[in-house]
């Protein structure tokens, strides 16, 4: 990417993660006294930063083994027995089943307000160094790490940078203050890795349940325009018309 004389550099969510040779510019352009601020992808956070000592792992989907139920269901209890003993009765009961559905629990010390976070993932260091910027049920979700001269600011899902996100109560506070972070003068967002991915609509149209339709389209536009362009049979012979009077 052309980065010009930014010192501040965002990948937020990329199609695709760097490759090697790609981390190795970044941690030498950071190193030089730079800010990159990196945020992985919501749906796929598994990506691992290479020399700078830090990754993103997915979260293991617990089942509460105390009461056999996952996340999601509803808690069962008197209040289900009573729902199920007057519907035997006949009676209507205006009560529902409490849910165990919660708004994950965010802690920053960047600002104060509602935030909502999404996320699959962690963040995971080798070591003690850096700060946690935000803490979501205990497990750190944006960190901020010294590296050379430079700073590394790492983002465990893009969510908080989405059009959806920045619209609701106070997330556009906090993506602000992430990114104000870093002590931002000049700053660039990189689309370059956007660019290089695999677009979706090719990905979707090739999906193994659609991909029998797509080739039978394409077959059906190759056979078209070849008729279009190929005759059959002899060339017609061109007789002159008789002039009539």
């Amino acid at each position: 990417a052309h980065v010009g004389n930014a010192d501040t550099m965002c990948i937020l969510g990329p199609a695709r993660y760097p490759d090697a040779d790609e981390w190795d510019w970044l941690t030498d352009w950071v190193s030089y006294g730079k800010t990159l601020v990196f945020a992985a992808r919501q749906d796929d956070p598994a990506v691992d930063l290479l020399y700078f000592g830090v990754r993103v792992v997915p979260d293991e989907r617990l089942i509460d083994k105390k009461d056999g139920s996952s996340a999601g269901r509803p808690e069962s209890g008197k209040d289900d027995d009573e729902s199920d003993s007057k519907k035997e009765d006949g009676k209507k009961s205006d009560t529902k089943p409490k849910s165990i559905f919660r708004e994950p629990a965010v802690e920053t010390p960047l600002a104060t307000g509602k935030f909502h976070w999404r996320s699959d993932g962690h963040i995971e260091t080798g070591s003690e160094r850096g700060e946690v910027l935000v803490t979501v049920d205990g497990k750190p979700q944006v960190l901020r790490l010294p590296f050379g001269q430079g700073t590394l600011i790492v983002c465990s899902s893009d969510y908080v940078f989405t059009n959806k996100s920045l619209a609701s109560d106070d997330n556009g506070l906090l993506a602000f203050r992430i990114l104000e972070a870093g002590n931002p003068h000049a700053v660039v967002f990189d689309e370059s890795l956007n660019a290089s991915g695999a677009p979706k609509i090719f990905g979707l149209l090739f999906e193994s349940q659609v991909r029998p339709i797509t080739l039978q389209m394409l077959l059906v536009t190759v056979l078209f325009c070849w008729l279009g362009f190929r005759r059959f049979g002899p060339a017609e012979l061109r007789t002159s018309a008789e002039h009539r009077s």
